[in-house]
């Protein structure tokens, strides 16, 4: 499928919308920056004081699958994941905890 970049200049293309199924050209990129869903289940729940409203939470956000599927199928080349410490860590050569 080919998909119209959400944001593109000289340097960067920037594709918004689910990597796995919707948007296959940024296999063909140099390095990987992604923040794909951390895999800890967030939600939330109503919250007055901070104004927060109830949702189901991020989607594909239950476990690691959705992130660990992106990292498989970019291969060995460069990358940036974000994520947090709850979940376990996907392989790597070197961890940034921010």
């Amino acid at each position: 499928m080919t998909a119209s970049p959400y944001y593109q200049d000289d340097y960067v293309t920037l594709y918004h919308g689910d990597c796995l199924t919707e948007h296959r050209e940024w296999l063909t990129a140099d390095v990987l920056v992604t923040d794909p869903p951390y895999g800890i289940g967030w939600s939330i729940g109503d919250h007055k004081k901070r104004g927060s409203v109830k949702h189901a939470g991020i989607q594909n956000d239950e476990d690691t699958s959705a992130r660990d599927a992106a990292i498989e199928a970019f291969g060995k080349k460069p990358g940036a994941v974000f994520g947090g410490w709850q979940a376990q860590f996907p392989p790597h050569k070197q961890i940034v905890i921010w």
